[in-house]
């Protein structure tokens, strides 16, 4: 689908803070519709804009389709042949299913929402999950140059990376206490080109920008970080830098767990299609719960420091300039108030759940894909109404 003529895909060099350390790296921000002009004017203030063709679909997002199309063939609702293309008889299937047995999503059923209602479906009658593309594994670890290593190093780094990769996606998991409809892909290459071959493989689409993308998270101080696309975390590791001594192992865990949360709001949520940062706002919630969201998971597992000391290490960072949350909470804020929404972020998330009930942060997700907007997705999972001026 094309609005105004273009996708586009937001992404942003983003500094946090690991532990006691000050950090970057590059993380995916949801996609969203705007005009050419929009776009133009975006691109002053973002350190990257991705613009995504709609010449080809991709197969995860036809996987996703055909897994709707499957579950309302076996619900008796004539979906048509499982291709994975959204036509007439799909809709109507699905506008019939919904008017029986109550609305799963107020999303529209398009490529950008197919695996929110491949899930929601799912979750009406245990037998429907046979359709999920999970049922072929839930993380796709793929490998560039490193998929067959003759170097002992880098069959070290392979398997270290492997067993990295399931362990921390066990846990995020775990925390979230939710199933996803669709694996998780994780691409791993060893070079800018070696992620660009990578990406075209997952990514038949074009996207403006992505060389210089994969030339930053290559090139990275602390020899590996990574990029999210709508269909998979790209890692790239700077050379042959090794796990233990040029890459921290700590380091390691952090952005891997970082990006899965990444992974699970896009899938529980879908993509986000706006033309203002207030409709992405409402559409995929605030910039500091987004960001926060996935700190607060990443320390977690990586540090094992309790939120609540997390949460003052972090205020130590604001050093007394605290920022309302509504100064931190659009597209806009992120790049002008990078640390300050990470920070905030990780505060307010630690107020949100003292408990540590993280199921929680998964389950806004889950209401934002039903279709609430953000401010009521909230008051139901927190059971707080958002304040004016936060």
């Amino acid at each position: 689908m094309i609005v105004d003529g273009v996708i586009v895909l937001l992404q942003s060099n983003t500094g946090f803070d690991l532990y006691l350390k000050d950090c970057e790296t590059v993380f995916f921000r949801y996609g969203q519709f705007i005009s050419w002009e929009k776009y133009m004017i975006l691109r002053i203030f973002l350190s990257l804009v991705i613009t995504l063709s709609t010449s080809a679909v991709h197969a995860f997002t036809s996987d996703a389709v055909s897994c709707v199309q499957h579950q309302l063939n076996s619900a008796g609702y004539d979906a048509g042949t499982p291709d994975g293309l959204i036509g007439q008889k799909t809709k109507k299937a699905l506008t019939e299913y919904q008017e029986k047995f109550g609305v799963l999503s107020k999303r529209p059923l398009d490529q950008d929402h197919a695996l929110v209602f491949c899930r929601l479906l799912g979750q009406t009658k245990a037998d429907f999950k046979q359709h999920w593309p999970t049922n072929a594994g839930m993380v796709n670890i793929v490998f560039g140059d490193l998929a067959t290593p003759t170097k002992t190093a880098d069959k070290l780094f392979v398997a270290r990376i492997r067993s990295k990769v399931d362990e921390v996606h066990r846990k995020v998991q775990r925390l979230f206490g939710i199933e996803l409809a669709a694996p998780i892909n994780v691409l791993i290459g060893n070079s800018a080109k070696d992620v660009e071959a990578l990406k075209k493989s997952y990514e038949p689409r074009k996207i403006i920008g992505f060389t210089n993308t994969a030339t930053e998270i290559c090139s990275s101080f602390k020899n590996l970080s990574a990029t999210s696309l709508p269909n998979a975390i790209v890692l790239c590791r700077n050379g042959d830098a090794r796990i233990g001594s040029e890459i921290d192992t700590l380091w390691l865990e952090f952005l891997i767990a970082h990006e899965f949360v990444h992974a699970y709001q896009f899938q529980l949520s879908g993509a986000i299609q706006a033309t203002s940062d207030t409709a992405v706002l409402e559409h995929g919630g605030p910039q500091w719960l987004l960001e926060g969201a996935a700190q607060v998971i990443a320390n977690h597992l990586a540090t094992g420091l309790p939120l609540a000391e997390y949460r003052n290490r972090m205020l130590e960072k604001l050093d007394g300039r605290v920022p309302k949350l509504s100064d931190v909470d659009e597209l806009s804020d992120l790049k002008a108030r990078k640390n300050e929404v990470y920070r905030m972020g990780v505060v307010a998330i630690s107020d949100l759940i003292p408990d540590e009930n993280y199921s929680k942060l998964g389950q806004f997700y889950v209401e934002l894909g039903r279709g609430n907007d953000w401010a009521d997705a909230f008051e139901i999972v927190f059971r707080e109404a958002v304040l004016e001026g936060q």
